[in-house]
């Protein structure tokens, strides 16, 4: 028989799992809307640095490319809310509902997989439209971006 779960592990993995989907319902509002759920070209979780690289406009175009699939839509409040419900009423019962937790986390992580893989997608449907000329261009923001300190004031 497996050694009981202690109150802070269970606390950490809520704590945890909430962190996990509030990144990942910022990296895809952030892909969906562009700049304006952060500074123009500084933030963007779920293209990282060539995501930074990209022109404005770029973002735009792969924004507008991924709201156009219907058929993914990224995780709301409302999804998260629920799937930490859920966990919650899983990690407080007894015995532990191993399948259950499985079930939530790997829809979870589902979830997040298919928003990201639209975002990918819809970004490289953009750079293949760029011009030699633009990708070249955009290769040079992309090890500028790279090159750039990030945090802590560091230079």
């Amino acid at each position: 028989m497996a050694a009981p779960v202690s109150r802070f592990l269970r606390i950490a993995l809520v704590v945890s799992l909430g962190l996990n989907l509030a990144v990942a319902g910022l990296a895809v509002g952030m892909l969906v809307r562009g700049h304006a759920a952060g500074p123009p070209g500084r933030v963007d979780f779920s293209l990282g640095p060539l995501g930074r690289a990209l022109t404005e406009k770029d973002r735009a175009a792969v924004a507008r490319e991924f709201r156009s699939r219907g058929d993914v839509r990224p995780p709301g409040p409302r999804d998260r809310r629920q799937d930490l419900r859920e966990l919650v009423a899983v990690l407080t019962a007894e015995p532990l509902d191993r399948d259950a937790l499985e079930r939530i986390l790997e829809r979870s992580r589902d979830r997040g997989r298919r928003a990201m893989e639209a975002g990918q997608s819809a970004l490289i449907a953009r750079i293949a439209e760029m011009t030699p000329t633009e990708r070249i261009v955009l290769a040079e923001r992309l090890k500028a971006e790279v090159r750039r300190p990030r945090g802590g004031g560091r230079d």
